[in-house]
């Protein structure tokens, strides 16, 4: 019985589906203070997204949470195309003209490619993670091993920048689109031409190859989408509605539907095989210039120009309908076909055991000595660093075994640990970083450093970014983080507008929700050898006599003394998307 009231309910459905309605429903939107966004992808795996900033950054998310999990800084002109590959790897090329190969995990540079002859307009990994191609305003394509750095080819073709490029699902084909007005397939075997159509009246801006690999899509500022037949490279279909530029486009992951976006500020969901249009998105407040499907769910991304927003979508339909219908049915069937039962009462051993509380771990830092002549050395970080130490064994809940002092490390050691602890430190614990050494702040990029042991006054290649040390907090479990900065410029932690200062109210509330907080000595100001910050700090830890002491009182206890006996405003707030919502992390005496 159960299986024929299925099948006729699917029947109905799929009878129904040429009247179906299909939904493009914005869900939530990340942002990052100062970064507007330029294109947004996702990643393969749909795990993360990658976004291109006009402030010279190229953040990486994580898709589930919006929690920033890498942060590209420091480029020295702005980056205008990015791709990752296998979590691990990124790609960047801009007005720099050099396309740079990241290693996503220890943020640092694994490589650089030259050659392109102007700005890098557009890149893209093989599906494989063999190749990556590069062109820009130079009409010369380049396509390296990424393995070994060499170049394997050379592609001539296009009288006018290049705009786009795009390999296939299978690797095979590469295609590249103009300011010629000519869209390029070429052979990855032998950097030969496959095929040239000129079926543009007007720049083509971007294409993509279907997943099944039967079709190639191409827009432009010709207002038209065209769909070609890779079987003959025919145009099977052209797409008109669009009212200005057609900016973007991409195919759903089972190939049935593509995405598009322009400057008439719409999103248009199409039927591929008729050519219908099954949605349109309410005007976005500007010109939509990238969209891009979720490979793994039943979501898609977008940008929009002068927007520090990167738009969350939820894509729905007479398919996911059908599916989630007959799953909910199906278990109507079965509720009905199950025996009424009494329910029975839980015996002690049925419920479940209280969560063990986590455990106090801390990250001491301290540095004095410094390799480079460039940077003095200074008296009192590690004095300081110790002076911690002591006050959270002796009278908080903190464990030796657990607590990490770092005397002089340098940059790898940083990373090094940050790695260990993301590692070690599970949601139910917490972890108090507490860092004093020298800092520095980079006006033009407008980005803070720490100076490891091994850092260099004239070049950034082993300074630690404030960016970078909020990715490695953002990517550690814990259930609360503090972090306390004792060192020059170290308030650019903060990358928020606003800070709230309300009073606890509960301490069992701000434990439950978890917190991701700064404490520091500075805003961008020169902070002392001899720090007032730390002394009152340590002091006020010391003097303490409540059980449960939060990080924000423990601030305002010494944040006005610290003002009147030293040159320094010390700072606290909420370090922005590392998954702060709303808690502080709780000082308790033994």
């Amino acid at each position: 019985m159960r299986i024929l009231i299925l099948i006729i309910f699917i029947c109905f459905l799929a009878n129904t589906r040429s009247g179906a309605q299909y939904y493009l429903n914005g869900k939530r939107a990340f942002s990052e203070t100062g970064h507007q966004v330029y294109t947004v992808s996702y990643n393969k795996d749909g795990n993360y997204i990658v976004s291109v900033g006009y402030d010279r950054n190229i953040i990486v998310w994580n898709a589930e949470s919006g929690v920033i999990y890498r942060t590209i800084s420091g480029l020295k002109k702005r980056p205008l195309a990015a791709a990752i590959h296998a979590d691990t790897i990124l790609a960047s090329g801009g007005d720099d003209n050099v396309v740079i190969l990241w290693n996503l995990k220890a943020v640092n540079v694994i490589r650089t490619f030259e050659g392109i002859q102007g700005n890098v307009k557009t890149l893209d990994i093989s599906p494989d993670g063999k190749y990556l191609a590069a062109g820009g305003d130079g009409r010369l394509i380049k396509v390296w091993e990424i393995e070994s750095g060499k170049v394997i080819l050379e592609l001539k073709g296009h009288k006018d920048d290049i705009n786009v490029l795009k390999f296939s699902s299978d690797g095979s084909l590469l295609a590249s689109g103009g300011a010629d007005r000519t869209l390029i397939i070429w052979n990855i075997t032998n950097g030969s031409i496959a095929r040239t159509i000129s079926s543009h009246k007007n720049w083509i801006s971007d294409i993509d190859f279907s997943p099944d690999g039967k079709y190639l899509a191409s827009c432009g500022y010709d207002k038209l989408i065209n769909i070609i037949n890779l079987a003959d490279f025919s145009v099977q279909r052209t797409l008109k509605e669009h009212t200005d530029y057609v900016q973007t486009i991409d195919f759903s992951p089972d190939g049935k539907f593509l995405l598009s976006g322009g400057r008439d500020k719409i999103i248009i969901l199409w039927d591929i095989n008729t050519g219908e249009i099954l949605s349109k998105s309410e005007k976005q407040d500007q010109y939509v210039l990238s969209v891009d499907f979720c490979p793994v769910r039943e979501d898609f991304v977008s940008s929009a120009m002068m927007s520090e927003n990167i738009q969350i979508w939820a894509f729905s339909g007479a398919t996911y309908a059908i599916r989630q219908d007959a799953t909910k049915l199906a278990a109507m069937a079965d509720k009905q076909a199950a025996p009424v039962q009494k329910p029975l009462e839980p015996s002690a051993a049925d419920l479940p055991a209280p969560a063990s509380p986590g455990k106090n771990y801390a990250l001491l830092i301290g540095i004095n000595d410094y390799e480079s002549y460039d940077i003095p050395d200074l008296d009192n970080p590690l004095k300081d660093a110790r002076s911690v130490y002591e006050i959270l064994t002796s009278k908080y809940t903190f464990n030796q075994e657990d607590i990490i002092l770092l005397e002089n490390p340098k940059r790898k050691d940083f990373i090094t640990t940050f790695e260990n602890l993301a590692k070690k430190i599970s949601s139910r614990d917490n972890l108090l970083i507490f860092y004093a050494g020298h800092g520095v702040w980079d006006k033009e990029n407008r980005l803070g450093y720490w100076f490891p042991a091994d850092a260099e006054k004239g070049s950034s290649l082993n300074w630690f970014s404030n960016t970078t040390l909020r990715d490695f907090i953002g990517s550690i479990r814990a259930s609360h983080i503090l972090l306390i900065a004792d060192a020059c410029f170290s308030g650019a932690i903060f990358k928020t507008r606003n800070v709230d200062m309300d009073a606890p109210q509960s301490i069992k509330k701000l434990d439950a929700l978890p917190s991701r907080r700064a404490m520091t000595s500075g805003i961008l100001e020169e902070v002392p050898d001899e720090s007032v910050f730390v002394k009152y700090l340590v002091k006020r830890l010391s003097d303490n006599e409540e059980k449960f002491l939060t990080s924000e009182l423990l601030y305002t206890s010494f944040k006005m003394t610290v003002i009147d006996n030293g040159i320094t405003v010390p700072m606290f707030g909420v370090i922005q998307n590392v998954g702060d919502e709303g808690g502080d992390f709780i000082f308790t005496l033994k």
